[in-house]
């Protein structure tokens, strides 16, 4: 599951959570780049990284104002390639209702 996985010796060093904080740095920069409002975030909580074939997935909860000035909270699976690139951005609450 994409809450409770432990990250094993397959995750590369790069794509691991940072111990501080929980964070991956491929999805911030990711947020940093994408959002209405990059300054505007604020980060609730991450889950571990994942290892799924030949990607990567990690939840974000997070806070960000869109181009209105509004503050939503997002909650996204993020889908990594090996390479380090965003490929997809699911929303999280939408493939849990796909699965029930």
């Amino acid at each position: 599951s994409i809450n409770d996985s432990d990250q094993g010796e397959t995750i590369p060093k790069h794509f691991q959570n940072n111990p501080s904080d929980g964070s991956v740095d491929i999805v911030k920069h990711y947020l940093e780049v994408h959002l209405d409002d990059p300054e505007s975030v604020q980060y609730v909580e991450w889950s571990n990284v994942i290892e799924d074939g030949n990607k990567y997935l990690v939840r974000c909860k997070y806070y960000a104002r869109d181009y209105s000035g509004n503050s939503g909270l997002n909650n996204h699976v993020f889908v990594i390639t090996p390479e380090g690139q965003v490929i997809h951005v699911f929303n999280y609450i939408a493939l849990l209702r796909q699965k029930a």
